[in-house]
């Protein structure tokens, strides 16, 4: 399993649902098939596994080059701890590497790897932001119906010798993301707090389809009450670090290898992070109160 192209090889860190044969196949399989396509090739999943039993034949059936691990669930159905906990193990076997996690309902450019592995040097921290969501599979093949998605982001990725630092290690172990919620600020937080290159690839583009989450049971007090735990123990680890309380705000650290051709998107995410999650507030408010 050595690496001898010279290449690093892109880890990509994630967990499935179970295939069912429901909706949510089809944007799981269509991850896959994007993967596929990329023009880079020097990758592999490192794949966690919750239980879920029919991951593993579905990937050997697409021909998807991984290696599995069963993460520790403790008291929560699932943990992105144990995601990165996955890449970081099977990184050992592969010392020249770019660990990137990411969430199993995206679909990347055809040269998406190839742009992560061209603008990542010692010390990075990456992402792509904003992306673009669709509704359903059929929009996402047509190219119709996509909005900015300025919620959260679906991936990140790290250069070799971010977790090969004990800090970072012990930050990851002590400060868990178990649950659901908070995992693309947890990760900007490494960034900000380790990483002295953190870098936006934007347009590159990361599209993803909105999941029916009814048809896994992952239901509305599942996910409120372990992203309020998650965001709590975020806010500890931020303050520890002396980062700014609003989260919503980190993503301005993020800079583009095309500053001058990212300053009319920069100006948005700025007034994004700034002001639309402030009227979100109020409104949210207003509605409570009338």
């Amino acid at each position: 399993m050595e690496n001898n192209t010279g290449k690093p090889t892109v880890i990509v860190c994630t967990t499935f649902r179970d295939f069912k044969g429901t909706d949510n196949d089809k944007i799981q399989l269509l991850f896959l098939e994007y993967l596929k396509r990329q023009t880079y090739k020097n990758w592999i999943i490192a794949v966690t596994l919750f239980g879920e039993k029919n991951v593993l034949p579905t990937l050997v059936r697409e021909g998807i080059p991984h290696v599995a691990r069963d993460g520790d669930v403790r008291t929560d159905r699932y943990s992105n701890t144990e995601v990165w906990m996955s890449g970081i193990e099977l990184s050992k076997q592969y010392p020249n590497h770019i660990l990137l996690w990411t969430t199993c309902d995206v679909m990347l450019d055809e040269d998406f790897f190839e742009q992560v592995v061209r603008h990542t040097t010692p010390g990075t921290c990456g992402t792509t932001y904003p992306n673009v969501a669709y509704r359903s599979v059929g929009e996402q093949k047509s190219g119709t119906g996509g909005r900015y998605y300025w919620e959260g982001g679906d991936l990140f990725f790290f250069s070799s010798d971010v977790f090969q630092n004990t800090e970072v290690l012990r930050t990851i172990k002590e400060y868990r993301n178990d649950g659901w919620g908070a995992t693309e600020f947890y990760l900007q937080a490494l960034g900000l707090i380790f990483c002295k290159n953190r870098i936006n690839l934007w347009p590159a583009k990361l599209s993803k389809v909105d999941n029916d989450r009814a048809l896994t049971d992952e239901t509305r007090a599942f996910l409120s009450a372990t992203n309020d735990r998650n965001a709590a123990i975020l806010r500890e680890l931020a303050s520890s670090r002396g980062l700014s309380p609003n989260m919503q705000t980190w993503i301005n650290r993020f800079h583009s290898p095309r500053p001058l051709a990212f300053l009319p998107m920069r100006f948005l995410i700025w007034f994004q992070s700034h002001f639309r999650i402030r009227l979100l507030g109020v409104r949210y408010h207003l509605k409570r109160l009338f």
